[in-house]
């Protein structure tokens, strides 16, 4: 039997060509859009719908997407209904803390907060019912757009007032 070497680096290349085609889906997102991390002061600036809601209820969609149903506790800019719903994930890795009332200096870094950029460089949200965020709902999403607000945080009376909370209702005045 005689084997051809030519065709053989051939067909390697070929195979080599289609794994690398396939492979790309398999890595994380290279170089998310800098719209995802942008200043704090231009997330609030370029949103229109900015509330303060509470998970109620979600549903599984599919193997992936979850249905999420919100009650707004506060609305903080434009025009928000006093429920609506949200197509998020379900992706248990996301962080579900507060950054201990996001004091930490982890959460005010650049690329700080719970999103998290996807292998498609998009940001999927994922939330815990009876939980209350902090929702920008505009899109392009942002690493700080789905922010969770302990519930300690919401009220007013509060000692442990949420620091991005506060932030973002400044900010919003200042406009």
């Amino acid at each position: 039997m005689d084997i051809n070497l030519q065709n053989w680096r051939g067909a390697g290349s070929l195979l080599l060509i289609i794994l690398l085609a396939f492979a790309e889906q398999a890595f994380a997102c290279i170089a998310p859009r800098p719209i995802q991390y942008q200043k704090a002061s231009q997330l609030i600036a370029r949103t229109q719908h900015i509330v303060l809601a509470k998970v109620e209820y979600a549903q599984c969609v599919n193997e992936y997407d979850v249905s999420y149903r919100f009650t707004r506790v506060e609305n903080l800019k434009g025009k928000n209904k006093a429920n609506f719903q949200l197509l998020g994930i379900t992706d248990d890795l996301q962080y579900d803390h507060s950054f201990n009332h996001h004091t930490d200096d982890e959460f005010w870094q650049q690329t700080g907060g719970r999103g998290y950029t996807s292998s498609d460089c998009q940001i999927y949200p994922s939330f815990t019912i009876g939980s209350t965020y902090l929702l920008f709902l505009d899109k392009p999403y942002h690493y700080k757009s789905f922010e969770k607000i302990d519930n300690s945080s919401v009220s007013n009376k509060s000692k442990n007032k949420d620091k991005w909370l506060s932030y973002v209702k400044h900010k919003i005045l200042d406009e």
